[in-house]
């Protein structure tokens, strides 16, 4: 604690560090409180001066605490966790995504695999989506990606873990083995957790799965069900990466992380059926959307049109956007939209629309759609608000062609 806070103090103001120690002393015991007084007074815990996600490295700061109830009996214990990964020595750290508004959260769940653009309430989405139905939901998942390691993408993993792990005891189920697809600090952090939940817990980086002869590889396809799936690094903090996934129907969808426009991930994921891109900044903020990595609206679209996607969803927007735009192409026959609370979409569907009614209704799907042979669910969460409505009003009177 002693060297995170003289860290934080560095960056944030100079002039407290030779005090360091007289705070710490101040707050003996306290540490939570300790965070708040540095919230309030500073907007952010991450030691650095931008209050959104950067490509700058931050500093070490304590995980966060679990239920004492779900870990007392295992902390003695060795974990049966199996790591493929170079370096364990970076661990992941707190940052805040944005000061002052909720940041948006989404995630990506097809079937098997959960893909996070932000893991931070997933568990909560998924009970909110899918009810009493959750822990077969999470029995049935056999693999979890990350993107980076910027802390609102992975601080919800552990509690999707532990839940899964809950589902399994009390089915009386032997726990079904899972993998995790992260970059080294996000599998170095889960790592550190000597918890009897991380049982049958298989942990593999971005860049070590893309070898085609990774031991783990052919054991996630075939869990999973997908032909094939790799990461693409792209433009934000070190080791970021987004997602390639290719269906046995021949489907693809790709999952661009956090990033700015990339070249790569455009040759990558050529033509896919569903393009999901991140639009953090409207097109006024391109300056900030340059120097934190992040993409604008238009870029994102510009991204599906250089793609040839045939479907763009926007994600990883914040509250500034009070309404959704109005539908617009991009380019070619392809079709746009903002993610939004409980987003359904069906990728064998003859013209995927994301402001169609069926979408606009999650808990009731169109029959037989979710379990089609060639049909892969792709269910987004964000937490913004009205954005259900503003979709159902945008059926009601949609925009002239």
């Amino acid at each position: 604690m002693l060297e995170w806070l003289k860290a934080f103090y560095e960056a944030k103001d100079p002039s407290k560090v030779p005090y360091v120690q007289v705070i710490l002393n101040k707050y003996q015991g306290r540490q939570d409180d300790l965070k708040r007084m540095l919230v309030t007074k500073y907007g952010s815990l991450a030691p650095e001066s931008s209050s959104d996600d950067s490509s700058e490295d931050d500093e070490d700061v304590e995980p966060p605490r679990v239920n004492e109830d779900s870990t007392s009996s295992s902390k003695n214990s060795t974990p049966n966790v199996n790591v493929h990964s170079k370096d364990d020595s970076d661990t992941p750290h707190t940052k805040e995504a944005f000061k002052g508004s909720p940041n948006t959260i989404a995630w990506v769940l097809c079937k098997t695999i959960l893909t996070s653009s932000t893991v931070v309430g997933t568990f909560g989405q998924l009970w909110r989506q899918f009810g009493p139905s959750t822990p077969s939901r999470l029995c049935s998942l056999k693999c979890i990606w990350v993107s980076h390691k910027h802390a609102d993408h992975h601080c919800g993993l552990l509690r999707v873990l532990l839940e899964r792990h809950r589902a399994f005891a009390h089915s009386r189920m032997p726990v079904a083995p899972i993998v995790i697809i992260a970059p080294d600090a996000v599998l170095a952090y889960v790592a550190r957790w000597q918890a009897a939940w991380l049982t049958g817990v298989s942990m593999v980086s971005c860049t070590d799965f893309n070898h085609p002869q990774h031991a783990l590889r052919p054991m996630v396809l075939h869990l999973t069900g997908f032909l094939n799936m790799w990461s693409v690094p792209v433009h934000h903090c070190h080791d970021s990466y987004g997602l390639v996934l290719v269906t046995r129907a021949g489907m693809k969808l790709v999952y661009s992380g956090d990033t700015r426009p990339c070249d790569r991930l455009i040759h990558e994921g050529f033509r896919p059926h569903v393009l999901i891109h991140e639009a953090t900044f409207e097109d006024s903020m391109h300056d900030d959307a340059i120097r934190k990595k992040h993409s604008t609206v238009g870029e994102a679209l510009n991204v599906g049109r250089r793609m040839q996607a045939h479907l763009v969803l926007l994600t990883h927007f914040s509250q500034r956007y009070p309404k959704l735009p109005p539908r617009q192409a991009t380019g070619g026959e392809g079709s746009c939209g903002f993610a939004f609370d409980g987003m359904q979409v069906i990728l064998d569907a003859p013209d995927p629309d994301p402001y169609h009614p069926q979408y606009l209704q999650p808990s009731l799907p169109p029959p037989g759609s979710v379990h089609s042979r060639d049909s892969i669910e792709v269910t987004l969460a964000s937490f913004m608000s009205a954005v259900r409505n503003e979709a159902t009003a945008a059926i009601a009177s949609p925009p002239s062609p």
